[in-house]
Formats: structure tokens, sequence, C-alpha cells
């Protein structure tokens, strides 16, 4: 943080108020002043004679002031004449011209009447001039900079621009000789407050940080009733902050918070006091000057519209106060955040310092903590509109920083984010103007069902590695299953539909729900678009296989309560039973017939089904046309038959 940098024009408007430079004639109730000169007469001719000398001196130095600011005025009043059809450059360069022809005319008022009444009006007002004059040089050769230094990003061999910096060597020069010329001058304050800021600003040329606290330093101690004083009270303490003179610092950021609410550097002070205590590690007393300023920012919010820069950082601060004493004094931030409260009273803000507490806490690596202070803030205020992020927030520290806690929690976490804030509770029903609550609440309700699924899915993966195709693994995976069907059913137009439709049947096998499974694999070969079609088409297959293994214990057996349909008789007398084909061992050879001739896409995702399929190609020409023998249906048999000859003559199928 370094000393404020906007250019101090309120010293013009605030400090420099109009003053009259020419008043002719004598004040009510004021006498001549020859009536009061005792002498003989002759005295009093002499003295006359010298005051209407003076006189016409005088009226002749108020006369050149007033010429002075006539010819200006008429300059300007000239120049709003001529039309108001200018460009900037031209507006630009007239106030440049005008400032120039002032700053001559000043300059030679200066050297006529060095040591006269109004010179320091003068000195004052020329200061100003050539201040202005630096600051727009400065940002003339800002630019001419910036241009430079584009170039030579451009081309390595240019050398780099030097940085510009501001000129004030002239005002300084005429601040200083009014301090030291003028000290009764009724603007001392101003030209004080003037020489701390050209001595501190961070590209003044005449930068010089002793001489910045010198000047403030006489101003705050010799003009304590001054406006200035407040602001170089501020400069100062922020100076002594750097320096880290902490004790300074507080002595001046106290004046400028004793200036009271209505002036504009309070908050900028309070701020800084209750940093400054912070630092000293007087943590109560940091503490009840960030309250004041959150107070009083909710306050002026709430009458103005207008919020301070600070209420943030205080909060920040306040949730950084409660961490530290918990950890040095073996606590609990959330108990020591509640024994604040508890004295000093509920507040609006008060959920705003537990959030920041949270976020503190996780950046201090105290993870559990950080989710415990999410977990209260549902908590105490459970109809909030954030409350579905930070929910979703403890569920991703569960995965990401809380291993420990077991690998279901940020399932569990999940699943806690739709029972809570899903349609229909009470925290939708108090939220449903919110349209943007509702929608984040829905997102992460969707992903959340995904998530919890996915999850889910690679515990029984995990399972099934240690101990097997279990019950229990079994049991796992339709537990997967549920959860990937809830979240296709939350939204017809979820994200990643197919991919999470695959999860789904690809779960549902492996818990052994084969019909279920043959009927999501079935809806993803109709679809179009995505990579799980031919493996759908394999675990059809695979699906019907199974349930016929289930059922009769193999997959090439006919089945007992098959229906007869006839009898044929054979030429040698000898009768053979054909049989109607069960409706699993038809949808098994169908499954079969669907892949066994053909071949699979070529892409990442079916490289395993495509080795499987070349590893199985005999045996789906083979059981198809064993399970129709078997069901006495000879004729279509035998051309099956005959095509595993042909195509795999050397295998022992054939």
């Amino acid at each position: 943080m370094g000393w404020k940098n906007s250019t101090p024009v309120w010293i013009g408007l605030a400090l420099l108020h109009p003053v009259s430079l020419a008043q002719d004639g004598l004040a009510d109730g004021q006498t001549d002043s020859t009536e009061q000169v005792r002498g003989t007469a002759s005295d009093r001719a002499d003295y006359r004679e010298i005051i209407e000398r003076y006189s016409e001196r005088l009226n002749e130095f108020r006369g050149e002031v007033r010429d002075i600011v006539d010819k200006i005025e008429a300059e300007e009043r000239e120049n709003l004449l001529k039309g108001f059809a200018v460009t900037k450059d031209q507006l630009e360069q007239r106030a440049q011209r005008r400032r120039t022809l002032a700053i001559g005319r000043f300059e030679g008022f200066r050297k006529k009447y060095p040591d006269a009444e109004y010179t320091p009006h003068v000195l004052y007002r020329l200061a100003e001039l050539y201040f202005e004059e630096a600051e727009e040089e400065f940002l003339d050769e800002l630019e001419e900079y910036t241009r430079l230094e584009i170039l030579a990003a451009e081309d390595f061999e240019m050398e780099p621009p030097e940085s510009p910096t501001k000129d004030y060597s002239l005002p300084i020069s005429l601040y200083e000789e009014i301090v030291e010329r003028f000290p009764d001058y009724a603007y001392v304050d101003g030209a004080l407050y003037m020489l701390g800021y050209c001595y501190s600003e961070d590209n003044s040329r005449q930068l010089d940080a002793p001489r910045a606290v010198a000047a403030l330093l006489r101003l705050v101690e010799d003009y304590p009733d001054s406006q200035a004083t407040v602001d170089a009270s501020l400069r100062l303490g922020e100076r002594y902050f750097e320096g880290r003179e902490l004790q300074k610092a507080v002595e001046n950021f106290r004046r400028v918070v004793a200036a009271g609410v209505d002036d504009s550097q309070y908050d900028d002070g309070l701020y800084m006091l209750a940093w400054s205590h912070y630092r000293l590690g007087e943590r109560e007393t940091a503490l009840k000057y960030f309250t004041m300023l959150l107070d009083w920012d909710r306050e002026t919010f709430m009458e103005s519209g207008e919020a301070s820069d600070y209420p943030k950082e205080a909060i920040a601060y306040m949730a950084l106060t409660f961490s530290e004493i918990a950890i040095d004094f073996d606590g609990h931030p959330i108990q020591t955040a509640k024994n604040w409260f508890g004295t000093i009273g509920a507040r609006e803000w008060e959920k705003d310092v537990y959030q920041a507490l949270a976020e503190k806490l996780e950046e201090y690596d105290r993870p559990l903590w950080a989710l415990q202070t999410l977990v209260e803030i549902q908590k105490r205020w459970p109809l909030d509109s954030a409350n579905p992020d930070r929910q979703h927030h403890v569920a991703w520290l569960y995965k990401n920083k809380l291993p420990e806690e077991g690998a279901s929690a940020p399932a569990r976490a999940l699943a806690d984010l739709a029972d809570n804030y899903g349609e229909g509770t009470p925290w939708w029903e108090a939220n449903r103007s919110n349209p943007d609550a509702l929608a984040a609440a829905r997102q992460y309700i969707q992903q959340s069902l995904s998530q919890v699924a996915q999850e889910l899915h690679i515990r029984a993966r995990e399972k099934e590695e240690v101990e097997g195709r279990t019950a229990a693994v079994k049991i796992a995976y339709s537990e997967a299953a549920d959860r990937y069907r809830d979240y296709l059913e939350s939204d017809p137009f979820v994200s990643d539909q197919e991919k999470n439709q695959w999860y789904l049947a690809d779960t549902l096998f492996s818990a052994g729900r084969y019909q279920e499974a043959i009927a999501e694999y079935t809806s993803l070969v109709g679809k179009e678009g995505h990579p799980y079609r031919d493996g759908s088409r394999f675990h059809i297959m695979k699906s019907w296989q199974q349930i016929l293994i289930n059922t009769y214990g193999k997959d090439n057996v006919r089945d007992p309560s098959a229906v007869r349909e006839r009898v044929v008789v054979a030429s040698n007398g000898n009768e053979r039973s054909v049989f109607t084909l069960a409706d699993a061992h038809e949808s098994f050879i169908n499954a079969c017939d669907d892949i066994r001739s053909g071949s699979f896409e070529d892409i990442p995702e079916n490289a395993g089904y495509i080795a499987a399929l070349d590893q199985d190609r005999v045996a789906l020409h083979y059981t198809p046309a064993q399970l129709i023998y078997e069901y006495g249906r000879y004729e279509e048999a035998r051309p099956r038959l005959e095509e595993i000859i042909d195509l795999f003559p050397r295998s022992d199928e054939a």
C-alpha cells in the first residue's frame, strides 16, 4: 500500500476560498487613521501625504491585480462565444494557452510586488498552475512512454524507454516560499499539505520521504483544526504503517477517525486503525474497529446506497482473527466467532464473516474446520440462496482434502445437497423468486446425482477387484445404477446423456439386472452420434447369454418346458419332435446373429470389443446353430452348420 496518488484538487476548492483582491474604500465602522495621529499640525500633514502616496500605490497594485483577472475572464468569455464545435485537442490547447498566459502575468506580479499583502495569494495560485502543468506534462510523457514501450517489445534491439516522472520543482519552491516568508497567510496549511504530497508522490522526481513527513507533521502540529490535517494524518499514518512504526500509525489514524463519520476519510482511517491494531497483536481492539467499520458501512449504504471499499477486507480480517485466536488457544474458530457475536449482538453481516472464516480456514490448510464452518452456516441460515454452493463445496472438501473421512463421504454430502435443496424442499420454496439460485441448485443436484453414481461405480469396481463378483459387489453396482437412473430421470436434457446411460447399463449388467441392462443397451443402439453402439450390441448378446446360464445352467440347452410344434417322421420311420424356441433363446440367437459376421467401428471405445468379437466369432456362429438343433429344427440348423465348416474349417466346431 502506498500513499494516495490522486491529485489533491480539493486544496483549490476546500482551502483556497474566494478572496477579494481589491477592496476599495474603508470598511463599515472604520475611521480615517490620520485622525488618530498625535503630534503637531505639520506632523499630521506629513502623515496625510504619506498615506495619500501609499493609497495611490495600493490602488495601482489593486488595479493591476484586477486587470489580470479581468483579462483572463474576458478571454474565457470570448472563447466561449466562439462556439462549442471544438476538438478535445483544441480545448486542451486553449486551456494550456490560458494557463501559460496566467502564469506569465502572475510571475510578473510576483516580481513587481514580492512583499505585498496579496503576494501569497498569487504565489499559491501560481503554484497550483505549475502543479497542473507538471501533471499534464507527465501524462504526455506517459503516452509517449507507452508508445515506445510497445515498439521496444516488438524490436529486441531497441532500448526500452525510461519511465516518466513528475517534476514538481516549481510548485515545491513556491509552496516553501509561502510557508517560510508568509507564515501568517490564511492557507499555509494548504501549502504544507501540498509539500507533503509533492514529496511523497511515487512518480515525483523530488520524492523525499523525510521532507514529506516533516511538512505533514508541521501541518498536523501547527494547524490541528485544518481540514487538511485529517488528510495529512491519514498520509502520515500510512507512512508509519509501511515503516512498521505502528504506534505512531495508530495515533494518526485515531486523529482521522476523531474527525467524525461525516468526514470523507472516516472509513479510510477506521480501516487502517483496525488493521494497525491487528498487526500489533491487539486482536480484540482490532475486532472492535472492524465491527465499527462494518456497522458504519451498512448504515451508510442504507441511507445513501453508497458502499465503502473496505467491508470485504474487514470481514476477511475478522475471520482471520477468529481462526488465529482458535489456533493460539487450542479452541475452535466457530466457537470464537460465536463468542464475539454473543458479546456485540447479532449483525446482518455475521453470515459473511462465517463464509470468510471458511475460506480462510481452507487457505490455512484446515479443511475440516472449513467444512464444519460451511455446515454451520447452512444450519444457522438454512434458507440462504448460496447454500447449494456451500454443500457442493463440502462434498469437494471430503473428496479432495479429507480422504480419511471415508470414500463414501463425498457421495453422502452430495446426496444431502439433493435432499435439502431440491424441488419441493423449504429452501426451494423460499428461493422460488430467485431463478438464478434455483438454476444453480438444479445444476448442482444433477451434477451431484451423476457424481454420486460415478463415485459408487468406482467403489464397486474397487470392491470387485478385491472380492470378485460377490453378492455384496452386485449390491454396490446396483446402488450405483439407481443413482445413474435418478440422474437421467432428473432432466431429459442432462449433459452427456448417452455416456451416463452407458454407465447405467454397465452397472445394471454388473449388478446382474440383465433385463434392465438390455433395455438400456437397446436404447443406446437406436441412438446416433455416440461411441457406445457397438459395445451395447455386444453386451446385449452377453446379457442374454447370462440369462440363459442363470435359467438353464448352460447357454446351449433346450428349455425343458418348450412347446412341441409338430412331429417329423423320417424315411426310416424314426420320429423327431420340433419345438418352438423359447423367447430367451430366440433373443440370444438374434443378438448373436447381429454381431457374428460383422465388424465394430475402429474407435478407442471399441478396442476391447473388437478383440472379444474376434475371439468369440466361432462360438457366435456355433452356439445358435447348436441351440436350433436342440429344438429339433434341423432344417434351420443345417445351413448354419455348413457355414461354420466353410468359414472355420480348422476349428473344433467344424
